[in-house]
């Protein structure tokens, strides 16, 4: 079961997090657990990894500890926020948090990483698109 959560404090949210009982979790606005000081996030966060451009809000997808956790260190060309999984040798998952211009930051992402991406390949996250922003060209 997989959960994708935004939060701009996450520590704060934990408990209820947790509660979902997810084996994943891909959490958008989170802080780099590294430089945390509260230890129910350390724990949570041991089995992790986070991306971010500073250490207050990032991307992180975390596991249980019986879920193998692996970082597949796909290229983000500069791209902010998108962290690219293995999950237990069985599947690619890609976590997605788009800043802006959102939309065409992700197309810009799945462009360069098209030949990795799979059949079974899951993406989630915080696409940040919304049809009030369409418009007609």
């Amino acid at each position: 079961m997989f959960h994708g959560i935004a939060t701009e404090n996450f520590e704060r949210s934990i408990r209820p997090i947790k509660e979902l009982d997810a084996d994943v979790y891909v959490i958008q606005e989170c802080e780099n657990p590294k430089c945390s000081r509260q230890s129910e996030y350390e724990e949570f966060a041991s089995n992790s990894l986070w991306v971010g451009a500073t250490p207050n809000k990032g991307l992180g997808i975390f596991a249980k500890e019986y879920v193998d956790l692996r970082n597949n260190n796909w290229d983000a060309s500069k791209l902010r926020n998108f962290l690219s999984v293995n999950i237990n040798g069985k599947f690619d998952l890609l976590g997605v948090w788009a800043m802006s211009p959102y939309i065409e930051v992700h197309y810009d992402y799945q462009t360069i990483n098209i030949d990795k991406l799979r059949e079974n390949s899951v993406i989630i996250g915080d696409f940040n698109s919304n049809v009030i922003w369409d418009k007609k060209a």
